[in-house]
This record gives structure tokens, sequence and C-alpha cells, in this order.
């Protein structure tokens, strides 16, 4: 089953995320991998936004570099599922462990891991189920099924039990060579960039469908999916200080060492102006490289709109268009229909998965800590509502 994503059939229009024939039962033979930076709600008070997202995303990559085929995988901000064949898991567990070890001792960052086999789901009596869902130049995975609560819940009771069994090996190794985090904090263009959380509180199959079909005429209503998408080609501007590029350096050079990260950083900026010339003054390609191509495809493979069980989206709205929405929101969070969470900051951020100029996807979150902090809203109410979701979503 090695193949069981990559030969999936697959959508491209987002709005068919609430189709169950576009989901699969994660088979037997496959894993899902769970990552979640510990207390990231304190570190993104401390202002640490980019690190926390450039380690989750981070998670991913070690884990994508292991599969000979593509495979599902879901950005959440302050962390990650990926699905993985059994023939991968030993592999990517150890590429996770170092990489957790590392991020622990240089940047005080510490990642909660686990992994569940489909032999798990079942013995709990959950679910997970996948689709494919293309994105430009990029394929996400869309994950439903009460599996991944029950997964998230599980890291969290093991971390807190001490049962956690994925032990630290000083031998494994990892490579950070596929994340990067080059561009600056990407300004709203309508009022604010606004971060949602949806959850569908449907009881049935019936009635999960029919909200979400309420869900799709309502963000239809406020919002359009081009003129809301909050990063368009001209809002690209790259870093330019050490600062900016510290974390990166340090995980790109696994060293301390401040004179080799800012060689490192150097490089990156020199080449940063360079690029920057080219684009502004030429139409550029380097082999198979054509710049601006690749800052149009960005706009279309970044994942500001995802499924995961949860509705997440990152959208650019007006003051009238959020105060609409959340109106209408509250009033079907009143019927019991949903929970929600919202955030509204004046940036969003990107990070950016590059394998190649035609093999890349751009993971978006709020400024500020928004997917963080909208999730911390909606786990306050489901806390209220339903005891037992006190451990999903949260620290």
């Amino acid at each position: 089953m090695l193949n069981f994503f990559e030969q999936m059939p697959s959508f491209s229009e987002f709005d068919q995320f609430k189709n169950p024939k576009h989901y699969q039962p994660l088979p037997d033979s496959w894993t899902l991998i769970v990552a979640d930076l510990k207390s990231s709600t304190d570190h993104i008070a401390l202002g640490r936004y980019k690190d926390v997202n450039l380690i989750a995303a981070g998670c991913i990559s070690q884990v994508v570099k292991c599969a000979p085929k593509i495979i599902p995988y879901s950005f959440g901000g302050d962390g990650a599922f990926v699905a993985v064949p059994q023939e991968i898991v030993e592999q990517a567990l150890k590429r996770l462990r170092a990489y957790s070890r590392f991020v622990r001792r240089t940047l005080d960052l510490e990642l909660r891991l686990a992994a569940f086999s489909s032999q798990d789901f079942k013995a709990a009596g959950v679910q997970v189920q996948v689709a494919k869902f293309l994105n430009g130049r990029g394929v996400q995975g869309y994950f439903r099924g009460n599996g991944l609560e029950w997964a998230e819940r599980e890291l969290k009771d093991q971390y807190a039990h001490n049962q956690i069994h994925l032990a630290e090996d000083e031998s494994s190794s990892f490579k950070f060579s596929n994340i990067f985090c080059r561009w600056q904090p990407i300004p709203s263009h309508s009022g604010k960039i606004t971060t949602l959380i949806i959850k569908n509180n449907g009881r049935t199959e019936s009635e999960q469908q029919a909200i979400y079909e309420e869900i799709g005429l309502l963000t239809k209503n406020f919002y359009s999916a081009e003129q809301n998408r909050p990063v368009k080609v001209d809002d690209f501007k790259l870093i330019s200080s050490f600062d900016q590029l510290r974390t990166e350096c340090m995980l790109k050079c696994q060293s301390n060492n401040t004179l080799i990260q800012k060689l490192y950083a150097w490089r990156c900026l020199v080449l940063h102006q360079v690029v920057k010339f080219m684009i502004h003054f030429f139409n550029v390609k380097k082999g198979e490289i054509d710049f601006n191509r690749y800052r149009q495809d960005m706009t279309h493979s970044s994942d500001y709109r995802k499924y995961d069980g949860l509705l997440r989206m990152v959208v650019d709205l007006s003051p009238i268009e959020i105060n609409g929405l959340r109106r209408t929101l509250e009033i079907m969070e009143q019927q019991g229909k949903i929970s929600f969470g919202l955030h509204m900051s004046d940036t969003a951020l990107m990070t950016c998965m590059v394998f190649s100029a035609v093999n890349h996807i751009h993971f978006i979150d709020g400024g500020e800590g928004g997917y963080m902090k909208a999730a911390n809203i909606l786990k306050a109410k489901l806390e209220k509502q339903e005891p037992q979701y006190q451990a999903v979503l949260g620290q």
C-alpha cells in the first residue's frame, strides 16, 4: 500500500472537501504521526510566531523526505499530522527524534511526537479517513474522522503521564533543507487577516453535510476566494536582516556558532538581492526556474484553506465582511450547529516547503499566532460544551 495516496483520485475545487466520496480509510499498513509544540501559547505570547510556524512545518518536511511517494499531511500552525506507510515509519521517527532533540537543546522548544497505527485507531473505536486535494502545484492531504481528535488527545495524555515511547536517539540525524521562512509578514489589504476554525457539531453524516452546505453558502456570501486570498504576488517582500533569519540559520547549519549562522545568513541575503534585481529588471529563468512564474505559483499553492476534521481558513476581510461573517457564525453556534474560533491580525505569515520549482507548497497562518489563538477560543467553548475536548486544540 505504499502507493495508496499517490493513486487516490483527487479533487481541485475546495468546496468538495465536504464530499465523503473523496475520502478513503487510512489503510491497515499505514500510521498517523502527530507532532505538537508544547506550550505554544506561551511562545506566541513572547512573539515567537515565526519560530512556532517554522518548527511545525519542519516536522512535515522531515517525514516527507523519507517517503518515495507523495503522502498526506496537514499543517496546524503549532503542529502537524502526517500519514505514512509502514515501510518508512521507523526512518521518519528517527529523523523526527533527531529534529526534536536539536530544537529542544538549541531553541528551547519542546516537540511532542507520537505515532498511531490503523490498529490503534480500530482498538479505540475511532477512524481516520484521507482525501487528496490538488492545490496549485502542490498536493495536500485532507483528513476526517474522530481518530484525529483521539490521536491528539492521546499524544498529550501520554506526555502528561510520561508514557510516551519515542525516546531520543543520539545517533539519529536530520537535515533542514526544504523549509524556508524568507518572507516579510504579509499585510492585509482589505482590513484584517482573519483566522477562522470551525467545528461541525452535526451528529450524523446527513446533519454534517447540511451544516457544511450552510457554511459554504455563508463563506461565498462574505468573501471571494481570489479577492480575499491573503497572499498576492505584489505582497512578497524578502526579509533583510540576520535577526529575521536566525532560527532558520540555526536549523540549516545545526550550530549555535553565531559566526557560522551569520555567514549563512549573509549568503542568503546576498542571494535575495540578486534574485530581487533579476525579477525586477528581467524576465529571468535559471534552469527550470522561472522566477516570475514561481511567484505566481506561490499564491495558488498556499494552504490558506484546509480541512483536517476542522475547517481552517486564513482570509483577508474588510470590517463589514468580518462583522457579517461573525454574526452569522454566532447564530449557527447558538443553534448548536457549529463551534468556532476567530482571530484577527494585521498580517499573515508564510512558511514555504520547497522541493523544486514545480513542487512546492506554502503554509499560511494568521499573524500573532492566528491558528493558535483561534484554537484557544474554540477550545474554551468546547470545554464548556463537551469536557472530553479539554485535551484537544490546546497547550
